[in-house]
């Protein structure tokens, strides 16, 4: 098998760009092991593109995946999968975790819950962001980052022959405040980040969910993660608050009885008040949904199924 594959690439992407090729052509043809091998043979080849060692993950899990840039940043990119029956008139997009932090992990997170969207029947586009503490995160860019996510799901969908995609996003933790955000933004004024939507999802899902943006940053929630992300408090910040607390019409929540690291009262509340809709798990923590057997992602999964068959918001 021979890839047309040139590494002269002159974006900071140039290994990941080729890395993406080669193992489009490798999963087709070789199987998931050796389309692995031939993604790190080529990253090295090309310099390994940006913190090249954080992308080893998406083709293990993800057998299927395609890793895609929606931009020109290192964290600009995603794993775009399609499932069997080649159907993308229903895409999930997902966003990981981890307090909007680098340190806090990565799209990785969500490939297991990821390949279980794909096996029943959703096409899935887990993305990448840029996270406080690298060059182009925090604020602006973590919103500027998933803004421009959202929005290359139509040329995604357009590649598969589909013009007009149903569109859901689902967030854990950190994520589920940017879902809920990703659905606002036609609310959004010419300057604020994220202005201009060309793909406005019909619903957000957050599970251990950070929704409540303004309070998270007045708790000082997970060590200061959000006064990071916004480079102040609330008070001090007024107009950062009000851009990233925008949400559209129907944003859920999925919540687990024993989550100790965000309190069921910032995922049961908006900046325009409660969601439509909280669904209470008893006993699960926190990181008990990025497992497709636990109680909390088959609540998720019933939920993405009553959109995919009824339309509209989710109502379980």
């Amino acid at each position: 098998m021979v890839a047309d594959c040139s590494c002269a690439v002159s974006a900071p992407l140039a290994g990941l760009e080729c890395g993406r090729r080669m193992r489009a052509v490798a999963a087709r043809n070789l199987g998931a092991a050796i389309a692995l091998l031939l993604l790190a043979a080529v990253a090295g080849a090309c310099g390994g593109g940006p913190d090249s060692a954080r992308f080893d993950g998406v083709p293990s899990a993800s057998s299927t995946a395609v890793l895609v840039t929606y931009g020109d940043d290192p964290s600009a990119f995603g794993a775009w999968q399609i499932p069997p029956d080649g159907d993308v008139s229903h895409v999930v997009v997902l966003i990981h975790g981890g307090f909007f932090r680098i340190r806090g992990g990565d799209l990785n997170l969500m490939t297991d819950v990821a390949d279980d969207l794909v096996a029943s029947g959703f096409a899935v586009w887990n993305i990448e962001y840029g996270r406080v503490g690298e060059g182009r995160g925090g604020w602006p860019f973590t919103y500027e980052h998933v803004g421009a996510a959202v929005d290359h799901v139509a040329d995604l969908a357009e590649g598969e022959g589909v013009s007009d995609p149903q569109v859901a996003v689902v967030g854990h933790s950190a994520g589920a405040h940017l879902g809920a955000w990703s659905t606002g933004r036609a609310l959004l004024s010419l300057g604020d980040p994220g202005h201009g939507a060309e793909v406005v999802p019909e619903f957000a899902l957050g599970f251990g969910a950070i929704h409540d943006i303004r309070l998270a940053g007045a708790d000082r929630l997970g060590n200061a993660a959000v006064v990071d992300l916004l480079d102040g408090v609330p008070a001090d910040r007024p107009d950062r608050y009000g851009v990233a607390g925008v949400s559209g019409p129907c944003v859920l929540a999925v919540h687990g009885s024993g989550d100790d690291v965000v309190p069921r009262r910032l995922a049961d509340r908006l900046e325009r008040g409660p969601v439509e809709r909280i669904v209470d798990v008893e006993g699960e923590g926190h990181l008990a949904g990025l497992d497709p057997s636990s109680a909390t992602w088959t609540a998720v999964v019933a939920l993405l199924d009553d959109w995919r068959q009824n339309g509209g918001c989710p109502s379980g």
